[in-house]
């Protein structure tokens, strides 16, 4: 395995949480395509609840769209933010993504 991966088994129950950021300020040119079209939402979702599955110490995502336009954008994010929550619940990912408490 990675050199990520072999220092997180080595780490045990003391690893580091992780948050996965997508997009951010200058990264989000694609979010649009990938939000606004259900296969590319679903195949974005699920390839984050994979990674998510395979390295436990990610601890939650950041959808960091620099900023969404108009209302169907919006809408849009809200619809991703939904599919990668299913997708973690779908790939038995603990807690699919839930903030803590709910």
């Amino acid at each position: 395995g990675s050199e990520f991966r072999r220092a997180l088994d080595a780490a045990g129950g003391l690893a580091p949480k992780v948050l996965v950021s997508i997009g951010g300020a200058g990264r989000s040119v694609h979010f649009a395509a990938a939000a606004g079209e259900g296969k590319a939402r679903r195949r974005l979702a699920s390839q984050v609840a994979k990674l998510a599955k395979k390295y436990p110490c990610v601890s939650g995502v950041d959808l960091d769209w620099e900023a969404p336009e108009g209302e169907s954008q919006w809408r849009d994010l809200g619809k991703l933010a939904k599919d990668v929550r299913g997708a973690l619940v779908e790939q038995g990912v603990e807690g699919g993504g839930a903030p803590p408490g709910s």
